[in-house]
């Protein structure tokens, strides 16, 4: 998997992967309300403390998934979040590549 970073064309095919609340709060927690829609992940790219990414397949140029990294430059820490995977590829150990 390549990472690249995350562009707003990307933001149509992660809607398609939350396809209720329920997915909505497994992935990001209270980021969002419901019905989650594009002009929330818009915002949601504005952060100037986010790093966002989106792992593309590396033959087909399909969109594997996705994720951030959030830096806090005061106590020089950066962690992992916003995770997700195309549920068609979950399973499949994506993460670990």
């Amino acid at each position: 998997m390549l990472l690249r970073p995350t562009s707003d064309t990307d933001l149509d095919v992660f809607l398609r992967w939350i396809p209720h609340e329920e997915a909505m709060v497994l992935w990001t927690g209270p980021t969002f309300s419901w019905p989650l829609n594009r002009f929330q992940l818009e915002e949601y790219l504005t952060n100037p403390q986010r790093q966002y990414w989106t792992g593309i397949d590396e033959t087909t140029g399909a969109i594997l998934g996705h994720g951030t990294l959030l830096f806090d430059h005061e106590v020089r820490t950066c962690r992992l979040g916003s995770i997700i995977v195309n549920p068609g590829r979950r399973g499949e150990g994506l993460g670990r590549n």
